[in-house]
């Protein structure tokens, strides 16, 4: 269960460290550079990178909610 915890810690961290959403195409570029990396130093786990990639689906449709 602790692999569980700490790939939900580490989606939190990262959701909250780009929250709600990347205001520039910089911030999206390094979101995606950190995305990457995250995964790389935790294995390369099928299921931290699902969250994280949940989460960038959550902040990419907060961004366009935001363009409306």
């Amino acid at each position: 269960m602790d692999e569980y915890r700490s790939a939900y810690r580490l989606a939190f961290d990262y959701h909250a460290k780009y929250a709600p959403f990347p205001a520039t195409p910089d911030l999206w570029e390094a979101a995606a550079r950190d995305l990457g990396e995250c995964c790389s130093k935790n294995g390369n786990s099928p299921f931290l990178a699902a969250l994280l990639l949940a989460v960038m689906d959550e902040m990419e449709r907060q961004w366009k909610a935001a363009q409306a």
